[in-house]
């Protein structure tokens, strides 16, 4: 039952650690993105917050499933509400890039960042938002 258990936790881990290496990996596509003006890549970033509320979701109901089968008690149900809230903010996270590549999104279709980005408006905004991300 333990080995079972402590499988499911495991189970857990990968599946939090994959949704804050695709955040990290999406950040990267932003800031990529908004250098070259790829219009393709910031979509790319929108698209994928559906794939990490999707993830959020399919965590959570994990979590629960395994509060209820289980039945957890110190160590480890403090684990498991740890990573709920973790997903929490690692959906907020997400939805804060997603919205920054909107405005950068919108931004290019008004060609206002054709020009370098150097010291730009645009690009300290998306400076101290990246800022706000990680830190989160």
């Amino acid at each position: 039952m333990r080995k079972r258990f402590q499988g499911e936790l495991d189970k857990l881990h990968k599946m939090l650690l994959n949704m804050d290496m695709t955040i990290k990996n999406n950040i990267d596509m932003m800031l990529t993105a908004l250098k070259n003006n790829n219009r393709k890549l910031v979509k790319e970033v929108i698209d994928s917050d559906d794939l990490v509320d999707n993830w959020e979701l399919e965590i959570e109901e994990f979590c629960i499933d395994i509060i209820i089968r289980q039945q957890p008690v110190a160590g480890d149900l403090r684990e498991i509400t740890s990573i709920l809230k973790m997903i929490t903010h690692l959906q907020r996270k997400s939805g804060r890039q997603s919205m920054l590549s909107v405005i950068i999104s919108m931004k290019m279709q008004r060609k206002q960042c054709r020009r370098r980005l150097t010291g730009c408006w645009l690009q300290k905004q998306v400076d101290r938002q990246c800022i706000k991300i990680r830190w989160m």
